[in-house]
């Protein structure tokens, strides 16, 4: 597939600068581009690799353009105020994914009874809808999947290979399940009696809003009482644990390997980075940020950065994590102090006299 540099730069409202000729074949990073394809430069530290890469043609900000040598690049050029939109809309030109084909409900696909399932949605071999699911219209149920009694599906929903979500999950309309999830299963919750851990029965649900997007292998307890909820509009990244009685706001962001313990709660739009712990009952503000790796043990404000373990508000801990490339000179100076006063008192004993002088 090639596409005229021309009616590129029509479908991102771009300023074409050099060859208006080109035949684009595709979209590549900078690094890896070659002759006949396009990259993209939204970031001022790559301005390096310009002169480096092989690409045809380079998407670039309006606000960049002063910094560059034009006689000197040899790139067609398509300016733009914002590259990395830009460049998403040439991906989806080169790549938009194919229509999914009308297959209805498979012949080879588990339905129980009282399952409703509306127009346009497909059921693929293999899965398995259980007694009374109701699923909405254009969804994808695709193979392997597991619904269990008494969920209810919104409109346009995809559950990929391998899903299992547990009975009564309540999932809203354009939501995404991607492989090997679990949603609903029983709560960590044990207590001790006679010295043996004794189960807590989880009676709650799972309820997913609408426009939630959730990553490969990523779990999703079921609450004990009431609900566990991920938010409108969150995305959730793969190998993510939120456990029972978790509340997750609006809009939230939580990357890979994030444990949310029991009954944390957020406001909206807060994102936590890679491998994120937060403890139970925990309550992050709306607009909190948790870098990567931090340890989350009370709560934290809203509209403020944090990092570290314990997490402490970004600047604390960067002038601890300063502090702390430090201690090995400290030391030394330390021990040279300890020497410095031993030697100090040594030589105080001597000048002074003793308590026979003093008495003769």
């Amino acid at each position: 597939m090639t596409t005229s540099i021309l009616d590129l730069a029509d479908l991102i409202n771009a300023e074409v600068l050099g060859d208006t000729d080109l035949e684009i074949t595709g979209p590549e990073t900078l690094e890896n581009a070659k002759s006949g394809q396009i990259t993209f430069l939204a970031n001022s530290k790559y301005l390096e690799f310009l002169a480096s890469t092989q690409a045809s043609a380079i998407i670039i900000q309006t606000d960049h353009l002063d910094q560059l040598k034009l006689h000197q690049l040899g790139r067609t050029l398509l300016v733009v105020p914002d590259a990395m939109s830009s460049m998403l809309q040439i991906l989806e030109h080169f790549h938009s994914p194919p229509d999914a084909p009308e297959i209805g409900i498979s012949a080879r696909a588990e339905i129980g009874r009282c399952v409703q399932i509306g127009n346009a949605t497909n059921v693929h071999a293999g899965a398995y809808i259980a007694d009374g699911v109701v699923i909405g219209s254009g969804c994808n149920i695709l193979p392997g999947a597991y619904i269990g009694p008494r969920c209810v599906l919104g409109n346009q929903v995809t559950i990929h290979p391998n899903v299992v979500i547990y009975g009564l999950a309540l999932i809203g309309d354009c939501v995404t399940i991607h492989a090997n999830s679990v949603i609903g299963a029983d709560g960590f919750g044990y207590r001790q009696r006679n010295g043996r851990h004794e189960k807590m029965p989880h009676f709650g649900q799972v309820e997913i809003q609408d426009n939630v997007e959730i990553g490969a292998c990523t779990t999703v307890d079921r609450a004990m009482i009431g609900k566990t909820v991920i938010g409108l509009g969150t995305k959730i990244d793969n190998l993510v644990m939120v456990a029972h009685n978790c509340n997750l706001g609006e809009h939230n962001l939580l990357a890979g390997q994030c444990g949310l313990a029991g009954s944390v709660t957020t406001g909206d739009h807060v994102v936590c980075a890679g491998q994120v712990g937060i403890a139970d009952h925990v309550h992050l503000g709306s607009g909190a940020v948790c870098g990567g790796m931090s340890g989350v043990h009370q709560d934290l404000k809203a509209g403020q950065t944090y990092l570290g373990l314990p997490a402490a508000s970004e600047l604390q801990t960067i002038k601890i994590w300063s502090a702390q490339k430090k201690l090995p000179q400290m030391r030394m100076q330390l021990k040279q102090l300890q020497q410095e006063v031993e030697r100090l008192s040594q030589q105080q004993n001597q000048e002074s006299p003793s308590e026979t002088e003093r008495a003769a």
